[in-house]
C-alpha cells in the first residue's frame, strides 16, 4: 500500500453541511444538518479526533488501498465537484435516498461520497 498524503481540500465545507442525511453522524448535527464541529472558516475543530467517516486516510487505507493515493484523490475530487453541484441544486435529500439504497447502508462507504453518487465502480 502506498503511503497516504492528505487530499488537497479546498475547505468549502459542503461535505459537512448535510450530515443529517447520515444516521451515523446525527450526534454531530447542531440541529440544522451542519456538523457542530465545522468552524466559520470551514475547518474541523476536532480534525485530529474526527470520525472515520470524515478521515480520508482511514477511508483510503481501509477501502481503497488497492489503488494509488493519486487515483483515490482523483475520485474524491470528482465527488467533491458533485457535492458542490448538489449543494447548489438542492439535491441532497434525493441523492441521499438513492445513495443509501445503492450502498446498502454501509455508512463509511456512503459517507465518503457525502450523500450519493458513484466511486467509479469501487463500491
Amino acid at each position: 500500500m502506498e503511503k497516504y498524503y492528505a487530499y488537497p481540500c479546498e475547505k468549502c465545507g459542503d461535505c459537512c453541511r448535510h450530515i443529517d442525511l447520515l444516521e451515523e453522524m446525527k450526534s454531530f448535527d447542531r440541529g440544522d444538518g451542519v456538523c457542530k464541529h465545522l468552524t466559520a472558516d470551514n475547518l474541523c475543530e476536532i480534525s485530529s479526533e474526527r470520525p472515520n467517516l470524515c478521515n480520508g486516510e482511514y477511508l483510503y487505507k481501509n477501502f481503497y488501498s488497492d489503488m494509488t493515493v493519486e487515483e483515490f484523490h482523483q475520485i474524491m475530487s470528482e465527488l467533491c465537484k458533485d457535492v458542490r453541484r448538489w449543494e447548489l441544486e438542492g439535491l441532497y435529500k434525493k441523492i441521499s435516498d438513492a445513495g443509501r439504497a445503492k450502498f446498502g447502508g454501509d455508512a463509511e462507504k456512503f459517507a465518503c461520497i457525502a450523500g450519493g453518487g458513484s466511486l467509479s465502480g469501487k463500491i
